[in-house]
């Protein structure tokens, strides 16, 4: 490969790497209203991330979130994971309902209420532990 095709190559995968980031991870819904209040009613346990496609501690979080959903088939039986963006949602009801100040954050919940949250971690062993919570409720 010459030069200036690898530095071509090189800009458009650059270019189009964002394009790509605010994309869902398989298995994950997109928050829209009602989507959270009807899995809850329906009887499912619910992982709500406020994820901004732009912010490091989200993009750490949601590949900690994909490697625990891909060692633990039962997280996915058991939980909805519900992305909600939170340059779109972030003066939102639901948002405001969960007293939610900040992108990072993520919330299990059930039918019961708030089972957990974790503000900025990016800790596998602590989203491990709230997805764990989240299963054990489910049940």
């Amino acid at each position: 490969m010459n030069r200036r095709d690898f530095l071509n190559l090189t800009t458009t995968i650059t270019l189009a790497a964002p394009l790509g980031a605010g994309r869902l991870r398989a298995g994950t819904l997109d928050y829209r209203p009602g989507v959270v209040s009807q899995a809850l009613l329906a009887g499912r346990t619910v992982l709500v991330d406020f994820h901004a496609g732009w912010c490091p501690t989200c993009l750490a979080q949601g590949r900690i979130l994909d490697t625990l959903r891909a060692g633990n088939p039962g997280y996915d039986r058991q939980i909805d994971f519900i992305v909600a963006d939170w340059d779109r949602h972030r003066d939102g009801a639901m948002t405001d309902a969960l007293g939610v100040e900040k992108r990072g954050t993520l919330v299990a919940l059930t039918k019961k209420g708030e089972v957990g949250r974790l503000i900025g971690a990016t800790q596998t062993s602590q989203i491990k532990a709230l997805l764990d919570r989240a299963l054990s409720a489910s049940v």
